[in-house]
């Protein structure tokens, strides 16, 4: 009897091959002659979607030496944002990767002082209270933003405090 069974589901699954096998092509159904792709198949758009996913959102790309060469010192500046002038006395001052995010890292390190004085002052009132903790927690998301952004080669501003150009 189990034998049975097995046979009846056999029987099933190639009746339902050939059935598949039999299905004329959707294109040429509808009319599309000049239309060759198979509809099932993917189409080849990997390598488009890929430039596309690099370039997204990056304002300028740096040549692929220059970021390498400098890379460490992006992401350093961005853990201990006082030391965004190391690019600035060190070869890498003529470097456009190395000086974008040094400028970077002077917004953030402007971002994190003049909120914790704002903070602090206004907390006579009560509402330092509130904007201490968002300054922080903003500051580390946009430090962690940075660090991805140089790790990756990419100069893409930080959002809101990356417009201010102060070191040209």
């Amino acid at each position: 009897m189990e034998e049975k069974k097995i046979n009846q589901t056999e029987e099933g699954i190639e009746n339902k091959s050939e059935e598949h096998a039999e299905m004329p092509n959707q294109n040429e159904e509808s009319g599309d002659a000049g239309s060759e792709k198979n509809s099932f198949a993917p189409e080849d758009t990997t390598n488009e979607a890929m430039k596309a996913e690099e370039n997204k959102g990056s304002d300028t790309n740096a040549e692929s030496a220059d970021v390498d060469s400098h890379k460490a010192l992006a992401i350093v500046g961005y853990i201990i944002p006082i030391l965004f002038f190391i690019p600035l006395v060190t070869d890498a001052k003529n470097n456009t990767f190395a000086k974008f995010h040094a400028n970077q890292q002077l917004n953030l390190l402007l971002f994190w002082v003049i909120g914790q004085i704002v903070g602090t002052l206004l907390s006579i009132i009560l509402i330092g209270l509130i904007i201490l903790p968002l300054v922080m927690v903003a500051g580390v998301v946009f430090m962690i933003m940075g660090i991805i952004n140089s790790a990756n080669g990419e100069m893409k501003k930080l959002p809101l405090i990356g417009g201010f150009e102060l070191i040209k």
